[in-house]
């Protein structure tokens, strides 16, 4: 199927209905488009947990900025819970039963389940919340979006959300008979999907978006309360055959029960139908519808229309058109304002805030209807939340005048209004003027006691601010509205909240306060004193509900850490640390700063510990001098013994020496006598020997000569025999 770059951008839709672009360049590419419902691009985005795009700024985790007016709201109360892979809840919506002021209703959008569709009911003025059953969506679809949710003088609950496909999408309306805890199967109030027109060759696309809801008494049975939801239907109609776009038709419609939401009847225009032709012209539409009922039952019906120029294009006109019979037709729309069109976001943020010129309305008991926008003004500012009201039924309006009071070019967006049963009128919205970088937002509120014609200074709603970018991936999507609702007793505020979000972590929350002040988390110690190292268990009540984690501290230092269960309470188990002994204080601080302490008396510490150490000490060194002493004692009569001992052994040594010597010199003497007689003998022996030797010496002697003699005889005679042979 070819369709036109607008349609794709908008087709199936989205929590901010952008598109997402493939691009060559390392960031994404968002195409802008009026449509306020959800799209799956978009989900397939917020549904990451990937790097972060955008400014890197400080966290500001559960640390209350100085600014906060603490004098007029309540601490802020953690609505919604993270059910789901995907922490982002936002779109809030919020209402309190007429029949019962502490029960209150908030429905959101939850991208952690497959319906997105959640709500949450309050049965003590906000101060807990329950999850309710899951509304459902219809069999064929996919996912909801836009949940806006009222109550009926009876005190039942109706709730308004979108049920997309993948074509197209239906308004659907569940409803609760008990406070908002259980909601019925859903009641088709406007059918949406494909159409096809065999006969010309067309096939037409029909996305029933961003649907309001309200409940009033009918106009002429005033016992009776009759539902009315408005909303924009988006037709594109193409031809099948060449399989382009021909047309895209938008029309705000409403439609109407007055069975309690058990049937609704065929829708009624309430605008004109503005028709889109092509990508050569600029887009023009209509928007953003809100419905309210006055007291005597007349109708009233908002919207923005882009104007002849286009939307986002320079001027926008804000309409509101009544009905006095209870929705069956409307008279021809007013001009409430033409405003100054500001971009599709607010720089430097990525996310979407456009659907901040649509005009909210309420109708106060005196039949005067109100309205709050945002509208670029003349000076720095991109978007100011501005005041208007009409006292003739919605035919003429007054001059618009702002709301905010700051000094600073921030901006202020989602502004809403509402106006309580004694005419007070009560305003909110989001202000980033406490951000030098126009990034960080609070939520702000105004009143006014006159009609409108001034308002109160104003007053900090939110204890933390909000930085976008770390509430979902890229910050492209915080919802589409903070609401605010009233009753006799008391003025109830719900909004999208990113103070638990980190850039590696992004996390959106609902956040709830209220003017009547709530009462403060506490926690209880098992035992009120005991000795360092001792066990103690912490127990605690009304902080950050669902899972939430608590730091459990000591004298300001974490020593463990705990999770909450549904109702906000806990229970943990620390060991007391090794400190002075008296009083110190345990404290237990959740992640939105709530901060709750109790005393812990230690009756035996660090003092007690170097008291005893001290006296072991002591004890010690008496020991050892008593010891040493005894040892001394003991050492010197040992010695002295030792002495005796050796003296007597050396003694008996010298004796036993000198009677061996004695016995050793008579035994050498004796021997010495023995050696010199056998001496003399030897002598005497030698002598004799020597008489002998000299004889025989003579005797050899002797012999010699006469063998020599022998010899010369016998050579003289042999030589005479030779010489005769020679001469005969």
């Amino acid at each position: 199927m070819v369709v036109s770059a607008f349609v794709l951008s908008v087709l199936f839709l989205s929590i901010p209905s952008l598109a997402l672009e493939a691009s060559a360049a390392p960031s994404t590419v968002w195409r802008q488009n009026p449509r306020v419902s959800l799209s799956r691009s978009l989900l397939g985005v917020v549904c990451s947990r990937g790097d972060q795009v955008g400014p890197r700024v400080a966290a500001d985790v559960g640390q209350p900025s100085a600014l906060h007016e603490a004098t007029l709201f309540s601490r802020n109360i953690l609505v919604s819970a993270d059910v789901g892979y995907y922490p982002y809840q936002n779109g809030p919506v919020i209402a309190v039963n007429p029949t019962d002021s502490n029960n209150i209703v908030v429905v959101c959008h939850d991208l952690g389940i497959s319906s997105t569709m959640v709500a949450y009911a309050s049965f003590d003025g906000g101060l807990t919340w329950r999850s309710s059953s899951v509304p459902r969506i219809l069999s064929d679809d996919e996912f909801g979006s836009d949940p806006a949710v009222a109550f009926d003088r009876r005190g039942n609950a109706y709730y308004s959300y979108m049920s997309v496909g993948v074509y197209g999408a239906s308004v659907v309306v569940s409803r609760s008979s008990d406070g908002g805890l259980t909601w019925s199967e859903p009641t088709v109030a406007v059918h949406g999907g494909l159409e096809v027109d065999v006969e010309h060759q067309l096939y037409m696309e029909v996305l029933n978006d961003k649907p309001m809801i309200t409940v009033g008494p009918d106009p002429v049975n005033p016992r009776r309360d009759n539902i009315y939801v408005s909303y924009t239907e988006f037709v594109s109609v193409f031809d099948y055959m060449q399989d382009i776009l021909l047309y895209e038709n938008s029309t705000i419609k409403c439609v109407r029960s007055t069975d309690g939401g058990r049937s609704f009847e065929s829708p009624v225009p309430v605008s004109g139908t503005i028709t889109y032709s092509g990508e050569d012209e600029p887009i023009r539409i209509v928007q953003g519808s809100m419905p309210a009922v006055g007291p005597d039952g007349a109708l009233y019906v908002s919207y923005y229309y882009s104007g002849e120029d286009g939307w986002l294009n320079g001027t926008g006109h804000l309409m509101v058109a009544k009905s006095v019979d209870g929705g069956q037709r409307f008279g021809e729309p007013a001009q409430i304002a033409a405003v100054k069109e500001f971009v599709y976001s607010l720089p430097p943020t990525n996310f979407r805030a456009w659907s901040s010129l649509f005009p909210i309305i309420s109708v106060g008991p005196e039949g005067n209807v109100y309205a709050v926008f945002s509208s670029k003004v003349d000076g720095l500012d991109n978007s100011d939340v501005l005041f208007s009201r009409s006292r003739d039924g919605g035919s003429t309006w007054s001059i618009p005048k702002r709301v905010n009071d700051d000094d600073t070019a921030n901006d202020q967006f989602f502004p809403w209004i509402n106006v309580g049963n004694n005419g007070t009128i009560h305003v909110i919205f989001g202000d980033r003027r406490d951000d030098v970088n126009n990034i960080r937002y609070n939520i702000y509120y105004a009143r006014s006691t006159d009609g409108g014609s001034t308002f109160t200074p104003n007053v900090r709603v939110s204890e933390s601010s909000s930085n976008p970018f770390y509430g979902i991936p890229e910050g492209a999507y915080i919802g589409d509205y903070f609401t605010v609702a009233s009753s006799s007793e008391d003025v109830y505020v719900a909004w999208t909240d990113c103070r638990t979000g980190q850039r590696s972590s992004p996390n959106q929350d609902i956040m709830f306060a209220r003017i009547r002040p709530l009462p403060p988390p506490e926690i209880v110690l098992s035992s009120a004193s005991g000795s360092s190292g001792s066990p103690v268990e912490v127990n605690g009540r009304r902080f950050a509900a669902y899972d939430r984690r608590v730091s459990i501290r000591f004298d300001g230092v974490e020593v463990g850490a705990a999770y909450t269960d549904p109702e906000g309470g806990f229970k943990s188990e620390i060991s007391v640390p090794f400190s002075a002994s008296g009083g110190h204080e345990i404290s237990a601080v959740d992640v939105l700063g709530n901060v709750a302490a109790a005393t812990f008396e230690v009756n035996y510490g660090l003092e007690d510990v170097g008291r005893d150490v001290q006296k072991a000490r002591e004890d010690i060194v008496d020991a050892i001098d008593v010891g040493q002493a005894k040892i001394a004692a003991d050492i010197s009569k040992n010695i002295s013994g030792f002495k005796m001992e050796v003296s007597n052994s050396i003694t008996g040594v010298k004796e036993n020496i000198s009677k061996s010597m004695m016995d050793s010199e008579g035994r050498i003497r004796g021997d010495l006598s023995g050696l010199l007689e056998d001496i003399g003998r030897v002598q005497v022996k030698a002598q004799q020997m020597e008489s002998d030797i000299t004889f025989l010496l003579y005797i050899s002697i002797a012999l010699n000569a006469a063998a020599f003699s022998i010899l010369v005889a016998a050579a003289a005679c042999a030589l005479k025999g030779k010489a005769g042979q020679r001469h005969p």
